[in-house]
């Protein structure tokens, strides 16, 4: 197979990928796609289920961050917005490889283990159509 891409360290944008506005940090990531087929099955059908073609519920991505707890402005802005559960648009990039839109950001966890960085884990919620870009080769 070729054209695999690597796990990397997230960095997370206020802005667009075209005119980002500040980096707001960096940290591991994972990505839930949520939208499920919209069913259409009848008696018709019999006992076997038929879905829409093309169709889905509701579709969103709710992107989760883990970073490391940190004073820099920025992130104690993004902090904020979270917070406040306030929408903006940010970028979650991995090397070129990126999704873009309006979120909300909503404070999921926050970690102290003994001897280590605390974590804060941040998961961006879509509110509007979400656009995914990848790097050019």
């Amino acid at each position: 197979m070729s054209g695999e891409i690597n796990g990397v360290l997230c960095t997370v944008k206020s802005g667009t990928n075209a005119s980002p506005v500040a980096i707001l940090g960096q940290g591991t990531m994972s990505i839930e796609h949520v939208g499920d087929p919209i069913l259409i099955d009848n008696k018709s059908s019999g006992e076997w289920q038929q879905a829409l073609d093309g169709g889905s519920t509701t579709k969103a991505k709710n992107i989760t961050v883990e970073f490391d707890y940190n004073d820099d402005p920025e992130f104690q802005t993004l902090i904020a917005a979270a917070e406040a559960k306030t929408s903006g648009d940010y970028v979650a990039d991995m090397s070129g490889y990126y999704y873009e839109g309006t979120f909300i950001p909503s404070i999921t966890s926050e970690t102290a283990n003994k001897n280590e960085i605390v974590k804060i884990t941040i998961t961006f919620t879509s509110n509007g159509v979400i656009t995914r870009g990848v790097p050019t080769p």
